[in-house]
């Protein structure tokens, strides 16, 4: 399995990718949405982890494009500021929604269920 991992701070990103490989998970890394589309175009993904505050394209405006263009991807919403995680209902709501800091396990979990 190969996912894409959407997340603008450089650590954090780095700390989840290498979990993820750890446990034997391919992962793609971006730094925000626009990028995540332009590789999107390219490859599918089965999951999508992305954060909600970003740069260029946030994480709102990535998961309404997800849930238009790739309707079986499961969508793993990530942010520290849970008013955000709040405003995410509605037909763009993702699968899953984690507040940083986070268990790893716990997010291996949401990747890895049916």
């Amino acid at each position: 399995m190969k996912i894409l991992l959407v997340e603008d701070d450089p650590l954090m990103r780095d700390s989840i990718k290498k979990f993820l490989e750890f446990e034997g998970i391919g992962v793609d890394a971006v730094a925000n949405g626009k990028e995540a589309i332009e590789i999107m175009e390219k490859d599918k993904y089965p999951v999508i982890i992305t954060d909600i505050l970003m740069p260029k394209m946030d994480g709102k405006e990535l998961i309404e494009y997800v849930k238009k263009h790739s309707k079986f991807t499961r969508i793993i919403a990530i942010s520290g500021y849970i008013d955000e995680i709040k405003g995410l209902i509605g037909k763009n709501k993702p699968d899953h929604v984690l507040q940083k800091p986070f268990d790893l396990e716990k997010l291996l979990h949401f990747i890895t269920e049916k």
